[in-house]
């Protein structure tokens, strides 16, 4: 994954440029320094095939249950944040293993 723009911390300061490749230390640096999101190039293609109405349903849900489980915490806390995409991404999958797909 490349960055489309700069990873700005919200002093303003740029912590990598676009363009940069992101390795996992990077991830954690960005973590680190408290930056929750940065544009990737190609973002508009998750898997690299379009999605299907039943992975659209499910990713909707998805969100609905975890903004209603998460809404009395701080999602712009980077463990929060962290978490929060961590519970997400185990309800799809958990969803998608009772429907047989994988």
């Amino acid at each position: 994954m490349a960055l489309r723009q700069d990873a700005v911390h919200r002093t303003g300061r740029i912590i990598l440029r676009a363009g940069h490749v992101l390795e996992d230390e990077d991830i954690r640096s960005l973590r680190a320094w408290g930056v929750t999101e940065v544009q990737i190039a190609g973002d508009e293609v998750v898997s690299g095939k379009p999605a299907d109405e039943e992975d659209t349903s499910l990713a909707t849900s998805s969100v609905e249950v975890m903004r209603h489980a998460f809404r009395h915490t701080n999602l712009k806390h980077p463990l929060m944040s962290e978490l929060y995409r961590l519970c997400q991404r185990e309800y799809v999958r958990r969803h998608r293993e009772k429907r047989g797909r994988r």
